[in-house]
């Protein structure tokens, strides 16, 4: 006797599939997120005897929409004590991560100089070094710690570890004054026949600085000199960007970027150009205030953008994001743009009142603007917060948004 399927069931065969994967999508994903970075689950994975447990958990605490100072704590110790290096590396990433949007507690602070100072093994002096550059915006180092830091591009190490040391140099310098002696090892270090295999890395050094406060007359003469017999042509083009930077407190900087135009090197010849338009700009934005500037509609609207754009390597105070928002209803479209750009730096969480009442409101505002720029902006910037902060869209009600206009 033959068994037949009978008809109902499939009939309702596709409804209970379909109802399975709505009941995925819209409950036990949401359920499992919830728990998974509870703080309960949380704080058992950050004890766990396992050290990928630890690292799993360190992660996560990165990815939470904030991080209050009780998270904090636990990173420090796991950062300064735990008995697994990779942990401690983890732990260093995410403080630095941190560091980025407000100041860092002395006790981090401390921990972190004392990692970079004892660190056995370049991973770790890279986590660590790197962590000290991303919270320099907010947080001030010692002149020990930052000349340890110079030190770095002296020694022998994993050819990765000296762009970081670099970078860390750079973020730095951007808001308080590198010692001089930091500029005596790298005076001395770029002029040594037998260190010839460092002059690239002290050459992007230079340039990183000279981003910030400057680099002081002695190495901007050294750089000059050097200048036209580099051979290296990524070196030329690192010296000559530093040239570029430094040119306003450097009248010789013109003249020898100037030169730099007849090499027979396209490269060389192209950053050359790409060095005066560099100085062109600073001459352009001269000493005043670039958001001053940027708010400012009498004012062309190429030097506007120029001010705005300029903004994104800068240290940007949470006291002006309000100002730096109301840009995204710019009648210039290519300002409204760029200040849409920035938003990324901003987000911290839906339920912050700067996110709650301002930033979600301008981003919902440029999702459904007229002019497509604007919203390919929006979506985009929406695209780069959410990599970060997994929860943002849902939680601050943007996921019906998703469908640009």
């Amino acid at each position: 006797m033959s068994c037949r399927t009978p008809l109902v069931a499939i009939v309702l065969a596709p409804v209970v599939l379909l109802l399975l994967i709505l009941s995925w999508d819209m409950a036990l994903v949401p359920l499992y997120r919830f728990v998974w970075f509870s703080q309960i689950a949380i704080e058992w994975r950050l004890d766990n005897e396992i050290p990928a447990k630890r690292i799993s958990a360190i992660r996560d605490i990165g990815l939470l929409s904030s991080v209050d100072d009780v998270w904090l704590d636990k990173l420090i110790v796991r950062m300064g004590d735990d008995e697994s290096a990779d942990v401690r590396v983890a732990a260093a990433k995410v403080v630095g991560q941190h560091g980025q949007t407000r100041t860092l507690s002395e006790k981090a602070v401390e921990e972190l100089s004392t990692l970079v100072l004892t660190a056995e093994g370049d991973a770790m002096l890279s986590a660590s070094i790197s962590a000290v550059g991303q919270s320099a915006l907010n947080s001030r180092y010692s002149k020990q710690l930052i000349e340890r830091i110079a030190s770095v591009l002296g020694e022998q190490h994993a050819p990765w570890l000296y762009p970081r040391a670099i970078t860390a140099l750079g973020q730095i310098d951007a808001s308080q004054p590198l010692p001089d002696a930091v500029f005596t090892i790298a005076n001395t270090l770029f002029t040594d026949p037998v260190r010839q295999g460092e002059r690239e890395n002290l050459a992007q050094a230079f340039s990183e600085i000279a981003k910030g406060r400057g680099l002081p007359v002695t190495t901007l003469d050294i750089i000059a000199a050097a200048l036209p017999a580099e051979p290296n042509y990524r070196t030329r083009g690192a010296l000559i960007y530093a040239l570029a930077y430094a040119a306003a407190d450097y009248p010789p900087a013109t003249a020898v970027l100037k030169k730099a135009l007849s090499s027979p090197d396209p490269n060389t010849v192209q950053a050359a150009e790409h060095g005066l338009r560099i100085l062109e700009t600073n001459e352009m934005l001269g000493s005043k205030d670039l958001l001053t500037l940027a708010l400012d509609v009498s004012e062309p609207a190429k030097a506007r953008l120029t001010a705005l754009q300029t903004l994104r390597s800068s240290h940007i105070d949470r006291a002006v994001y309000r100002e730096i928002v109301s840009l995204a209803a710019d009648q210039d479209s290519d300002i409204a743009v760029a200040a849409i750009g920035l938003f990324r730096r901003f987000a911290r969480s839906p339920i912050d009142d700067f996110d709650s009442t301002i930033l979600i409101s301008a981003l919902k505002h440029a999702m459904v603007d007229a002019d497509p720029a604007i919203r390919h902006a929006a979506y985009s910037v929406l695209s780069t917060i959410a990599r970060r902060l997994p929860n943002y869209l849902g939680d601050a009600d943007l996921l019906i948004d998703l469908e640009p206009a």
